[in-house]
């Protein structure tokens, strides 16, 4: 599982969906993978969990948000677009368990797709803003 913090603008271990909610959501993607029905929304009090399928390549992309909107689809589906022409050929040597360090293009995916949506910091020193 590939982790980016938008409120930080950094990858990450840490996710809000830990040990046993997560091999819980891993069980329910592993399922409706092949599906015609797949669960693409899970509404929370104060989040959205939202779910896209990639059912040609065998993954999928689960993105936490605070509300889901045809702005966040519209990135959601370019970023999943490119990810998947960039990667396409370890796409499909995939078995089973990814390894993510494969996919470090994810970053620079994540950044020009989902730009309007990263917290920018500001420098101490000037009013530029920077990704940290």
């Amino acid at each position: 599982m590939y982790s980016y913090n938008f409120e930080t603008g950094e990858e990450t271990d840490e996710s809000l969906l830990k040990g046993s909610i997560l091999i819980g959501i891993n069980h329910i993607l592993s399922n409706f993978i092949d599906k015609k029905d797949q669960l693409n929304l899970i509404k929370m009090k104060n989040r959205d969990i939202i779910l896209e399928y990639d059912n040609n390549h065998g993954y999928a992309l689960l993105l936490t948000a605070n509300h889901k909107n045809r702005f966040i689809d519209k990135a959601v589906h370019s970023f999943m677009k490119k990810f998947t022409s960039l990667n396409e050929e370890k796409l499909k040597s995939l078995n089973g368990l990814i390894d993510v360090s494969e996919f470090r293009n994810a970053k620079e995916i994540i950044i020009e797709h989902f730009e309007p949506f990263i917290i920018k910091k500001q420098q101490n020193n000037n009013k530029k803003l920077i990704y940290k």
